[in-house]
């Protein structure tokens, strides 16, 4: 070959080896470059991921706090989720699945939950959710508008913190134990404080009638006058009962602190001592009735004292003792109030005695027109009312209407006796007309229609027994609701489911003000909350005349 042939092929190989290097070099520069390029670029364009806590919190200390935290991240994955639980820098808990996790604070006050995320590039993010811890449930039932008209009312039961604040989407239960209504016995009614509870219904904090009580006292000791001794034994009877058969709502009492009906003599404890001179008001009447209210008023504290109204003859009275007995009344209003400033005074009369129709054949409104006149503020009117008695049938929805009348007085009314008998004993119709099923139907009939009344605040002297010897001649009187035997009359199993279907009961989960609405009753309710039972009150407001 010849050299110059030869020389070429060299240079040739040479200038390919050679720019086959540059072109190497050139290439692998460009792609570590591109490389580099990329690899700042990415971290350039790398997006933090986002960390969410979830919403705020509220629990009660000892609780599980259920956590619920996530991540996103647009350009990549989260690696990694942890919780700081009380902001303290330390975080308690990791998790490469996710931020979910469940945490017990014990100890009430506000705590700061941190969840930090990681992506895959390293980056991080921080969400917080603020977690209240308190110690107790605020429990309390209110209606925002009262209705007047109406017994059942639109109620709310609220559940909030200490501070206030609501409590959502908590499970709640709610029971009505006591309807804010005095239902009970009085007469034989301490003696069977079991049935009352069986029958839900209220003791009376008081006897029925301290006006024969206080008479009786009174004329079997000259002055000076000394009640204080026989009157504790009495309260101490009531508080022993209270205790012994632990009834679970006592009516905060009524008393009748009370003198003789009118001031024409007529007494239930029986004509005077000729000692005794009703009729000397300032001389025997009030410092013998003062002492007497003092140690009830003092010691019973009561809701409700009725006063001892005159009965409906009393247009047949001078006018001049007629104007002594609305000042006695007056009188007796001072006295209790200066004891006990919050006492609500009622006048208590009598109506619906004579059998031929219903109480509104009475002058009961001309005696309310002539008392009121006079200037005798009561609270309350108080009406004695015996159903299926007054008309000779068990049909009482004329009751309705007299309720309905009194109304115009715009006072709070009370039906402090109410009973009828099972039989017709006590000079009463043939017995035909006073069956058990009679004084079943007309009893319950009575309390619906008391209770179905907005201005109806209770009803009493629901005899639970029937008594012995009481009668005329020294005959039974069969008023009760159980026999001489202790067996149950239907008047017991109508009374008690009628007034057992009054009460209100529901389970519902609080809305997000911490409220639940519902149709009730004022009374007393038990409400269960994780277990806990709290006992709330909503009474109904007093109407002021």
């Amino acid at each position: 070959m010849r050299k110059e042939f030869l020389a070429i092929g060299m240079c040739l190989t040479l200038l390919v080896f050679s720019g086959a290097y540059w072109y190497i070099d050139a290439l692998w520069k460009t792609q570590r470059i591109s490389e580099l390029e990329n690899a700042i670029l990415g971290l350039r364009q790398n997006e933090k991921p986002v960390a969410e806590a979830g919403p705020d919190q509220i629990a009660k200390a000892g609780n599980a706090v259920y956590l619920n935290g996530t991540g996103t991240d647009p350009d990549g994955t989260i690696e990694l989720f942890e919780w700081d639980f009380d902001n303290d820098g330390i975080f308690d808990w990791n998790s490469t699945v996710n931020g979910v996790v469940s945490h017990i604070y014990h100890i009430a006050g506000t705590y700061l939950a941190v969840l930090r995320v990681t992506d895959n590039h390293g980056a991080i993010d921080e969400d917080v959710s603020l977690i209240k811890v308190y110690e107790e449930y605020n429990v309390f039932i209110y209606v925002p508008v009262y209705n007047r008209s109406s017994r059942a009312q639109n109620m709310v039961l609220k559940i909030t913190t200490e501070d206030g604040t609501p409590i959502v989407g908590v499970n709640v239960t709610y029971q009505q134990i006591a309807q804010d209504f005095m239902f009970g016995g009085c007469c034989g009614g301490w003696e069977n404080a079991t049935l009352a509870k069986e029958l839900g219904i209220n003791l009376m904090g008081g006897p029925n009638n301290l006006a024969a009580d206080w008479a009786a006292r009174l004329y079997s000791m000259p002055p000076p006058y000394n009640f204080t001794e026989d009157v504790t034994e009495w309260l101490d009877h009531i508080d022993y009962m209270k205790r012994t058969f632990g009834v679970r709502y006592v009516v905060r009492g009524i008393g009748i602190p009370s003198i003789c009906w009118n001031i024409g003599g007529f007494c239930e404890a029986g004509s005077p001592p000729a000692w005794a001179n009703i009729t000397d008001i300032e001389g025997f009447l009030k410092p013998s009735w003062l002492e007497y209210a003092k140690t009830w008023v003092l010691r019973l504290n009561p809701d409700l004292y009725l006063i001892q109204g005159a009965p409906i003859a009393w247009v047949d009275e001078p006018p001049e003792r007629i104007e002594k007995n609305w000042d006695l009344l007056k009188w007796q209003i001072e006295v209790i109030k200066s004891i006990d400033p919050d006492a609500r005074c009622a006048v208590a009369i009598s109506a619906g005695w004579n059998g031929t129709g219903s109480p509104l054949d009475h002058d009961v409104f001309a005696f309310l027109d002539a008392m009121f006149a006079a200037g005798v503020s009561v609270e309350v009117i108080a009406i004695e009312y015996h159903p299926g008695i007054d008309n000779c049938s068990p049909d009482i929805s004329h009751m309705a209407a007299f309720y309905k009348a009194l109304g115009k007085y715009n006072r709070d009314i009370f039906i402090w006796d109410a009973c009828t008998v099972s039989n017709g004993s006590l000079g009463y119709p043939d017995p035909g007309y006073y069956s058990e099923e009679w004084q079943a139907e007309a009893m319950s009939g009575a309390l619906k229609v008391a209770f179905e009344n907005p201005l109806v605040i209770g009803i009493a002297f629901m005899v639970f027994q029937d008594y012995i010897g009481s009668g005329p001649n020294n005959t039974n009187a069969y008023w009760g609701f159980i026999r001489l035997d202790g067996t149950s009359k239907p008047s017991f199993y109508q009374t008690r489911d009628y007034w057992r279907s009054t009460f209100v009961s529901g389970q519902a989960v609080t809305d997000e003000n911490g409220e639940i609405w519902f149709t009730g009753y004022s009374g007393t309710y038990e409400v269960t909350i994780d277990g806990k039972v709290y006992q709330v009150e909503f009474a109904r407001p007093r109407i002021v005349p």
